[in-house]
């Protein structure tokens, strides 16, 4: 199958934020070393929009949540979520998503966890301390992982990150580039902030 055939799925992820002494925290998860994608990386609850969350944006939403309970064991209402970036896997990629990431506040008297299978790890982090990790290659991350704790590291308590992804509404798409050396090899990624994204063909 072309990359032009690679078909683009659906997927759900939530950043679930709470609010400690120390700061704020978003839940993180290492996804399981034997997993085909993204082995190993430090996520967020999330996975594929499945037929039966049924079609539209309330599709994401039942996916969402889903996928947090079953991955995470937190129970989160779907109208408590708020969509905050939207991201779509470039070409060239064994795999492809159409991911919207939304944003929740940690429900009170729940215990996150994992499942042991497509997770091992569950983790409260700062944003900031996630961010230091990946500096240090202590833990590997996507660029949507990173991009969204960037935006976390920003606000102080979970309800101004609430506040600010609700001024979002509808958030662009962000179509992501592959970077190629002169063999055709991935070297990098572009995106459309970046100077030399229109360098790199879609």
């Amino acid at each position: 199958m072309s990359d032009s055939e690679t078909p683009i799925r659906p997927a759900a992820t939530v950043l679930v934020v709470r609010d400690t002494p120390a700061g704020l925290e978003v839940l993180m998860q290492r996804r399981n070393s034997t997993m085909v994608f993204a082995s190993g990386t430090y996520v967020f609850p999330g996975g594929r929009v499945d037929e039966a969350d049924g079609v539209g944006d309330d599709a994401y939403r039942t996916a969402a949540v889903r996928e947090c309970q079953e991955e995470a064991g937190l129970v989160i209402a779907a109208d408590e979520l708020v969509w905050m970036a939207n991201w779509i896997t470039p070409r060239g990629e064994a795999r492809r998503f159409d991911t919207r990431f939304f944003v929740a506040v940690a429900p009170e008297g729940q215990d996150a966890d994992h499942d042991g299978a497509e997770a091992v790890e569950t983790v409260w982090v700062n944003p900031d301390r996630g961010l230091a990790r990946a500096e240090a290659k202590e833990w590997a991350m996507l660029p949507p992982t990173l991009w969204c704790l960037q935006q976390l590291r920003e606000h102080d308590t979970a309800s101004a990150v609430m506040q600010w992804a609700r001024t979002i509404g509808v958030p662009p798409a962000v179509r992501v580039r592959l970077k190629r050396d002169g063999e055709g090899k991935p070297f990098g990624i572009a995106v459309p902030s970046d100077p030399d994204y229109d360098d790199w063909p879609d």
